[in-house]
């Protein structure tokens, strides 16, 4: 069977999964998207899943397990206090030995992880990919091989309710912006996830910038918002592009978001340096800066975990 590569639209992400999968093929699918200024990779022993993870939005293990309730944000700044003190097993062993999940628990949670970026790439619809034969991929590691069949299945539901969502939500780049309510806030009956989310509502920043900081994937960040919408807490409004400057100028429209990030790191405005970041990456392809976006981003998110009891899981 011939290398595979090209162009995203000349033959769709699906198509390639499944001729990996009728090839049983074993090796690693890079794909890359200037577009989205942002990359991912999918290993396949076989033709079935094991590995993946993408550059904008790791899904580190240590997140899905707070954000879903299996581990205190405590347990894992002391989980994380004994990687940094040498010891060299991955995060999910050592909180297995704390008695704080289960191994089985770790084994969901790290098939969870790989699902969650399958079905970001899967919504990719420009870039390029190739694949190399026999390479190691990078990133969380299934419990087991997962079939193609069952993730281009559950890929095709998510697509469906994201376009049952458009009517209310048509862009990850819309703002949403806090409304009224009444009564005491303690009275809202809201999933963390929700809570999470509209504490990063600022009327500045746009869904897929909320998404960035909580490291949730554009899919759920954009239900949630439908959930905010629906129930009256918030608005959508279209995100203001502010690169008249950077045309006057000659910049392009992300030099301004890139002095701003630096600007915010400099400051220690971390959420403020993300939020920065983001937008230069949504303001369009430029090759020069493409790089520095790309690190700003990857450093600023590791600090940022760093010093709020995340890092890397």
């Amino acid at each position: 069977m011939a290398t595979i590569e090209g162009r995203l639209g000349e033959l769709g992400i699906h198509d390639v999964f499944q001729l990996l999968d009728v090839g049983r093929r074993s090796g690693v699918l890079h794909i890359e998207s200037p577009t989205r200024g942002n990359r991912g990779e999918v290993g396949f022993a076989a033709g079935r899943v094991v590995t993946a993870s993408i550059r904008s939005n790791p899904h580190r293990l240590g997140d899905l397990l707070v954000r879903s309730g299996r581990v205190t944000a405590e347990t894992l700044v002391r989980a994380h206090a004994r990687q940094a003190a040498g010891d060299a097993r991955r995060l999910g062993a050592i909180l297995v030995e704390l008695g704080a999940v289960s191994a089985e628990e770790i084994a969901r949670q790290m098939r969870l992880q790989v699902e969650a970026v399958v079905f970001e790439l899967l919504s990719w619809h420009e870039g390029r990919f190739h694949f190399v034969e026999g390479a190691q991929g990078e990133g969380p590691e299934a419990d087991l091989p997962i079939s193609v069949d069952a993730l281009l299945l559950e890929g095709a539901r998510r697509l469906d309710e994201w376009s049952a969502l458009t009517d209310r939500v048509p862009s990850i780049g819309m703002v949403p912006v806090l409304q009224g309510v009444e009564g005491p806030a303690g009275g809202l009956e809201l999933r963390p996830a929700e809570w999470e989310v509209l504490s990063y509502v600022d009327g500045r920043r746009d869904l897929r910038e909320i998404a960035v900081v909580t490291a949730m994937n554009e899919f759920d960040v954009a239900r949630v918002a439908y959930g905010l919408l629906t129930a009256g807490l918030v608005t959508l409004r279209a995100a203001d592009v502010d690169v008249a400057a950077a045309a006057v100028e000659g910049e392009s429209p992300a030099a301004p978001h890139v002095r701003r990030a630096r600007e915010a790191v400099e400051r220690g405005s971390l959420v403020e340096a993300l939020t920065h970041w983001a937008a230069a990456q949504d303001a369009g392809p430029d090759p020069t800066l493409a790089a520095t976006i790309a690190d700003g981003l990857d450093a600023t998110r590791r600090l940022h975990r760093l010093l709020h009891g995340g890092g890397e899981g």
